[in-house]
């Protein structure tokens, strides 16, 4: 099974990878940001590739921040 690894949310670890999956989407599968969470400076690493911070904190659903995840990645929400 291809997967995600999310972090910084209330269910941390893989989750399943699905076609067209969104960052915000990864990390409401994972059960939503902590309390403390900051989806201003989430965190998207792939490999081969340096980290990018994304601002989903009014943007989530706007294709040109809230970018589709591939199999393998992390996204990490910061406290």
């Amino acid at each position: 099974m291809r997967t995600v690894m999310v972090s910084g949310v209330n269910k941390p670890g893989a989750v399943p990878y699905r076609q067209g999956m969104t960052i915000s989407q990864a990390i409401m599968t994972a059960g939503g940001p902590t309390p403390f969470g900051s989806m201003k400076k989430v965190k998207l690493i792939r490999a081969g590739r340096p980290a990018t911070m994304h601002n989903l904190s009014s943007n989530a659903g706007d294709p040109s921040v809230d970018i589709q995840v591939q199999p393998d990645d992390q996204v990490i929400v910061p406290e």
